[in-house]
Order: structure tokens, then sequence, then C-alpha cells
């Protein structure tokens, strides 16, 4: 929530509206009409001088300052608005280069936004220039870690009757030929996260790697142990995809694969550049 903005949600009214930006653009693009977070009211350019915001119309009594906190803990709303404000994005993206504003910025006014483009103009431009014919691309890399065990080798080492000597030591060699496995899955996969940035990250103009979600990172069996993004020059998104293509041809034996996810306005690589 911006400082202009000073409507509470006791004091604002269904009548009261205040304006969402989505982000920045330079002046003249106009985005295609795309339903916004109040989806009675697509998005739309709002200029001052070489710079635009892509803003829409909403209530404050659902955006007001206070509402929009209590808004942001139920689920189906947040999910449900955080897909329009990116729909926005990615529609606009489709016409030139954007900076994408995170969820939840609204201003009192037009005004209000209009002064905000004239007092960061230098910053804004700027982050524009760094963006400017670039998209972001998600990489995730996943392992299957039973196929990785089996590429491996571990296996239980068999042993004759002499050497069972209890149910108990059976179960403690177990137990440590597991922990062997799970170290040299870890180092394996180490070199593997390392390499495969290396990899995509000559594709980019810059990468990054996003924290692995604890909680997450598990599906179908298969952990996440890479989770890169790439900003990334239109002349070079081919290299990038065939890249991931080599990638998974040459380690899909091991039990790993990776997922491609974009093209994404760059999220991750203007979060510090642009007012939030």
């Amino acid at each position: 929530m911006r400082e202009s903005m000073t409507a509470s949600a006791s004091s604002a009214t269904g009548s009261e509206l205040g304006q969402y930006v989505y982000g920045i653009v330079e002046a003249g693009l106009q985005p295609p009409p795309t339903a916004g977070v109040d989806d009675r009211r697509p998005a739309r350019s709002l200029a001052a001088g070489q710079l635009a915001a892509l803003v829409g119309d909403v209530s404050l009594a659902e955006f007001g300052e206070g509402r929009l906190e209590e808004n942001l803990s139920e689920p189906g709303w947040l999910e449900q608005k955080v897909r329009a404000h990116e729909a926005v994005l990615e529609a606009a993206q489709e016409t030139g280069t954007v900076l994408p504003f995170r969820f939840g910025i609204v201003y009192l006014s037009e005004s209000h936004v209009q002064e905000m483009l004239v007092r960061e103009r230098a910053t804004l431009l700027a982050a524009l220039a760094r963006v400017r014919g670039k998209r972001e691309w998600g990489v995730k890399g996943l392992v299957e870690h039973a196929r990785l065990a089996e590429w491996l080798g571990a296996s239980e080492p068999e042993r004759d009757e002499q050497q069972r000597e209890s149910e108990g030591a059976a179960y403690l060699a177990k137990r440590q030929l597991e922990q062997r496995a799970r170290a040299e899955s870890e180092r394996l996969l180490l070199g593997v996260a390392e390499d495969s940035h290396a990899r995509l990250s000559a594709c980019a103009s810059e990468a990054a790697l996003n924290p692995r979600p604890r909680t997450t990172s598990r599906r179908a069996g298969r952990d996440l142990f890479l989770n890169g993004v790439y900003l990334v020059e239109g002349s070079r998104e081919e290299e990038l995809k065939q890249a991931v293509e080599d990638l998974s041809a040459r380690l899909g034996d091991r039990g790993v694969r990776y997922e491609l996810t974009g093209p994404w306005p760059p999220y991750n690589f203007v979060a510090t550049e642009v007012p939030a």
C-alpha cells in the first residue's frame, strides 16, 4: 500500500475508487483489453512523460487500507486476484517491455500515480532499459531418488548366514547403506545443480537461484534440487530451450528431469528497482 493511500476500510464506500497499479511500460504502449483484479474494469495505460502505468479502477471498499490486509488472509480471494494481476502483465508483455509491480499496489487517484511516475522517472527508465527485449524463464530441476540410487548402484549387499548376527545388526547395516547412498546422491545433485545453472546462465543476460521450498518440493516422488530464473533476450530463447532439452537427455537415466516455465515478465529481476 502506498503512502498516498489514506482511505481506511471503515471510511471507504463502494463508490470510492482507487487506482490499482500492475506495472510500468513506455508511454504509447496500449495493453490489450484484459480483465483486471476487478473484472468489470479492464487495465488501461496512464501516461506521464516517457512512462506509463498499467492501472485499473478498484473499489476502496475492497482494496482500501485495512480492508486489503483482511482480504489477503482469504486464500480464495487472493488466488483469484493474483491470477488476474499476472494476466494483465502477461498480456501487456506481448506488446512491449513491462516492469511488473508486486500485487496490491493502490493509489488514491490518477494524479498520485502520475506523480510517482515523475518522481521515479530515472529509476524506472533505467530499469526498462535493462530488461528491454528480454523475458524471464524459470527452470526447475527435479530428481527421483529411487532412480538416482539405482543409477549409483546403491543396493543392500548380500550377506551369508555368518554375517547375519542379528535382526538388529541387519537393520543397522541397512540404515548405514541408505545413509551412504543418500549422501552420495546429495553430493551428486549439488554438482548437477551447479553445472545446470551454469549451462542455463550462459544463455541469459542475468540469472538467479530462488530458494527451494521445503514444504512443496516433493512432486510424485520427486524432489526439487534446482529453482533457477533466467532473464533471456528474445534472440536467445531457443538456445535456452535447447539447453534444457540437452540437460534432460543427458541426465534422464539418473532420474533427473527439468521443467521450463515462461515466458514471464521479469518479476525476479526488477523487484529492487521499482516502487513497492
